[in-house]
């Protein structure tokens, strides 16, 4: 499931070309990212666990066994509803992609500043911390999280001292003085058109279920989720703000 909900869809890309830059390679970092997971006391150590226990409870110990329960009419109507016997990798990574971003962008964040830190990063860059707090919310802010359109395509603002998108675009140099704003300055982060037009259609058909959103995950490009980034005012009066 670490592999599942932090590298497939790509939501990570710039933390792990962060990470790379100082010498961690992605396997390192997501083997970090599964001993947090399994230490963890909230959200997504919950998740972790509530997948490994479904899992388990999907196990048969022989095929005879598996035709037998199922075989039962009741099961069977549930199998075919997709009650039971859902993907069940698909379903966790809905759940953290439209239920616990933010708990998921945080825990990803943090073992990823720990990993940067334990490498001499934060001496080798001057304004590492703000750099870092600046990063972690634009990480947050770019993929849009929730069950209803209204959630999903609110544009958020953020205010930063920094030009993240303009440092990830020219490969995270340690020289990061020319990145740093004179005064910190909005930043408007919304979905595009099209990205919105795609997620209104997946869940009318869908639902915002978990059940359909397991489904619904699987069938749209998980770009449709990513908020694009504005440097400006252009949205501020009208977007909500991050803390």
């Amino acid at each position: 499931m670490t592999f599942s909900v932090f590298w497939n869809d790509s939501w990570f890309n710039d933390v792990v070309l962060i990470a790379r830059t100082f010498g961690v390679s992605p396997s390192q970092w997501l083997d970090a990212i599964l001993e947090a997971m399994e230490s963890d006391a909230g959200p997504v150590g919950r998740l972790l666990q509530d997948f490994i226990r479904e899992t388990r409870d999907e196990l048969f110990d022989s095929p005879e066994q598996c035709h037998t329960f199922y075989s039962d009419p009741a099961r069977f109507d549930q199998l075919c509803r997709g009650q039971i016997g859902d993907n069940l990798l698909y379903k966790y990574r809905a759940i953290a992609s439209f239920f616990l971003w933010s708990d998921v962008c945080r825990l990803a964040l943090n073992v990823t500043e720990r990993l940067l830190r334990e490498r001499g990063a934060a001496g080798r860059i001057a304004d590492f911390d703000e750099l870092w707090t600046d990063l972690s919310r634009f990480v947050e802010a770019r993929h849009a999280t929730g069950t209803a359109m209204e959630e999903l395509t609110r544009p958020v603002v953020l205010t930063m001292r920094h030009d993240v998108p303009a440092w990830l675009a020219e490969g995270v140099p340690v020289e990061t003085g020319r990145f740093r704003l004179n005064v910190p300055e909005p930043f408007v982060f919304r979905l595009s058109t099209e990205g919105a037009r795609e997620l209104e259609a997946a869940l009318a058909v869908w639902t915002p279920r978990a059940i359909g959103l397991s489904k619904l995950i699987t069938r749209i490009r998980h770009t449709a989720q990513v908020r694009e980034c504005e440097r400006g005012f252009a949205l501020a009066g009208t977007a909500a703000s991050m803390p």
